[in-house]
């Protein structure tokens, strides 16, 4: 008898990328949390999104050979600094007093919800949610 080995995978970040006008380059960024509703995408510094603003996102959803490509809309931006990078982005602290010999990085975390997400897409992220145990 063979023994399986179950290998444990950390859903959140993965990559995404805003899909801009016909030969722009696309707008990389990391999903850390995905709804049927949406999802908080976080971007770097440099990169500037307007509150109800109309955008075209792309990725590829973990644990399915899934690639999903929806209209979504800007809610939110939030503004954060961190010291460090964490692999999910969420310590976010602003710099204290006395550190200015550290640097910082940072982040923009930018809510969107989906505009009119598709029958298929709401199915393949329910059933992504449904496999990592998300509440």
């Amino acid at each position: 008898m063979s023994a399986v080995k179950v290998v444990k995978v950390h859903p959140y970040p993965f990559p995404a990328q805003i899909v801009k006008n016909e030969g722009a380059p696309p707008l990389r960024g990391s999903i850390l949390k995905l709804t049927e509703i949406g999802f908080l995408l976080k971007v770097s510094k440099d990169l500037y999104f307007k509150v109800g603003e109309n955008q075209k996102i792309e990725f590829d959803l973990p644990l399915s050979d899934r690639t999903i490509r929806e209209s979504v809309k800007v809610i939110k931006t939030y503004h954060a600094f961190s010291e460090s990078t964490s692999s999910t982005g969420l310590q976010a602290t602003a710099p204290a007093k006395g550190d200015a010999h550290k640097t910082h990085d940072t982040f923009y975390t930018i809510e969107l919800h989906f505009r009119n997400l598709s029958d298929s897409a709401r199915s393949e992220i329910q059933k992504f949610i449904q496999k990592i145990n998300q509440k």
